[in-house]
């Protein structure tokens, strides 16, 4: 979680530039919080879904690895795929929002 959050955070500082001119040209904050958190979600989506994937493939392999979970079980599967988004949504979640709070004029001045 710690890494999403920095990787999240780097990016929402690397763009404040671009994300203030948005505010000040309209943008409401809940439209600026909605394209951080689909921006840092859409990596981590496709990841899951390639992750589930794989793992379904690979059943023969995972079976001699797993002890006491089948590896078609649904509810570990799901119970996986739910922690990665809810882990990148709560690690999005504080980057975007203070995006939103950022000082519009101090931030299109500087630089």
């Amino acid at each position: 979680m710690l890494g999403l959050y920095g990787t999240v955070s780097l990016s929402v500082r690397l763009r404040l530039r671009e994300l203030s001119l948005r505010m000040a040209l309209g943008s409401s904050p809940t439209a600026i919080v909605r394209l951080v958190m689909r921006q840092a979600l859409a990596p981590v989506v496709v990841g899951v879904v390639f992750g589930l994937v794989v793992a379904l493939a690979v059943t023969r392999v995972l079976t001699a690895l797993l002890y006491g979970v089948s590896p078609h079980d649904p509810a570990t599967l799901a119970a996986a795929a739910l922690t990665l988004l809810t882990t990148t949504a709560a690690a999005g979640a504080y980057p975007a929002w203070r995006a939103t709070r950022a000082n519009l004029m101090r931030t299109l001045q500087a630089g």
